[in-house]
């Protein structure tokens, strides 16, 4: 039975929930592209390419849509580097269990963007500042990559948060390639503590 995605691309994260996926359909997912929400609406070339081999790789290879999600992004420096990617998607079921849809976040980690995460806020109540006016620095190299730790400058506050360690709910990408993670979206409010946000600073990716 042949396979059907929905790619697109858009401003925010996640613009709106995925439209009910076809009963018949076996790998149903909408791909969409992150950029700042004062960014260029046009989509990098290099965003394209990878697009492109998502899509051969599940209509071609047939591929389940999150592993070619990984296969086409995590390898590509350029495509992450300038935006992350949300896949809407219903994994794998076992017979005679209802479909469910889920939303993940693939990202790169940077000093400009700490474990992939655009909306982390500078942990003074009086400041918070999202991550465009910090920066964070190597504080404890460890051997793993994603077990290192960071401090995290504000430069309109001057504010210094020490120890930062990955989220529990932000995840290492599998693999070999370092500095690539995942998360389901959008993160609880819960969630959004551990970086010190609130759920309307969501508001620009919503």
């Amino acid at each position: 039975m042949q396979s059907q995605s929905r790619i697109s691309s858009c401003e925010s994260l996640v613009a709106a929930p995925a439209s009910a996926p076809q009963e018949h359909s076996e790998c149903p997912a909408d791909i969409r592209i992150s950029q700042p929400p004062a960014g260029q609406t046009t989509i990098n070339t290099m965003v394209v390419v990878a697009m492109m081999r998502f899509a051969e790789y599940v209509f071609v290879r047939n591929m389940t849509p999150w592993d070619a999600l990984l296969y086409a992004f995590v390898r590509d420096n350029l495509a992450l580097e300038s935006t992350s990617v949300a896949l809407i998607f219903q994994p794998p079921t076992q017979p005679g269990t209802p479909p469910t849809t889920e939303t993940r976040v693939l990202a790169r980690s940077t000093h400009t963007r700490l474990w992939g995460l655009d909306f982390y806020r500078c942990a003074n109540p009086q400041c918070r500042k999202d991550m465009s006016q910090m920066q964070a620095q190597g504080q404890h190299k460890a051997p793993r990559w994603e077990a290192n730790t960071y401090r995290l400058k504000c430069f309109a506050c001057d504010h210094e948060n020490r120890n930062i360690g990955i989220p529990s709910w932000v995840h290492p990408c599998p693999g070999e390639i370092q500095h690539r993670v995942w998360f389901n979206w959008p993160p609880t409010a819960e969630q959004l503590a551990d970086i010190y946000a609130h759920p309307r600073d969501l508001a620009p990716w919503l």
